[in-house]
């Protein structure tokens, strides 16, 4: 049976690798879309690992390999839409309650970043495009942990792989949720909510003043 213990141990293995030392690795995490520092593939190293553990339910995984193509800006989505519709989500309050094995989506300003929890106390993370680029392993401060969206338990998508499930089809459209974008995203999307797409938005805000001389 596939464990939460396999996945951590798949991540762990391409701690250091980067597109600087590694330019073939970083082709197979990325099925060859790194472009160059600009491109965000944190998404692209979950997925990977996912897949190489022996997740194959492409309603969970954005990958070629998978569905026979790729949706920009949608790995983080695919695998929070596929917790959410399957009840395995922590949320940020209870993050604690996470354990290792489980995915971690952290807020940030250019676009969401997905971490695969190595330690809850402390928390450190397996990260693809961390410091430099490389896998990383990352012990996260208070304020890391402040941006804390929520926690996938990876539970239910490593016992599907035992059984050979697959998902049905999610609730169309499977769609960007705001606190679901892809780190580093250039592109700009208008995003529409329908009656059956009630999601908890946060919305974090931050007020720069300026002094204006008279």
């Amino acid at each position: 049976m596939t464990t939460k213990r396999d996945l951590i141990e798949k991540m762990a293995s391409i701690v250091g690798v980067g597109p600087a030392n590694d330019a073939a690795k970083i082709k197979e995490i990325t099925e060859g879309r790194y472009s160059g520092p600009g491109y965000g593939w944190c998404g692209d190293a979950a997925t990977w690992a996912c897949a190489r553990v022996g997740v194959t339910d492409g309603e969970a995984l954005n990958r070629v390999e998978i569905n026979g193509k790729w949706n920009p800006g949608m790995n983080l989505v695919y695998l929070q839409n596929w917790h959410h519709a399957h009840d395995a989500v922590i949320p940020k309050s209870s993050w604690q309650d996470g354990s290792p094995g489980d995915f971690i989506i952290l807020f940030r300003s250019d676009g969401n970043h997905i971490g695969l929890i190595e330690s809850i106390n402390p928390l450190v993370t397996l990260d693809g495009n961390g410091w430099g680029g490389v896998v990383s392993r990352t012990k996260r401060d208070d304020e890391a942990k402040s941006r804390i969206l929520e926690v996938l338990d990876t539970t239910k998508l490593l016992q599907a792989v035992k059984s050979g499930y697959k998902s049905p089809s999610l609730p169309n459209p499977i769609s960007k949720r705001p606190d679901a974008i892809e780190p580093h995203s250039t592109e700009t999307e208008v995003i529409t909510l329908t009656g059956d797409m009630i999601w908890d938005i946060e919305i974090n805000v931050k007020i720069k003043k300026f002094a204006k001389a008279v």
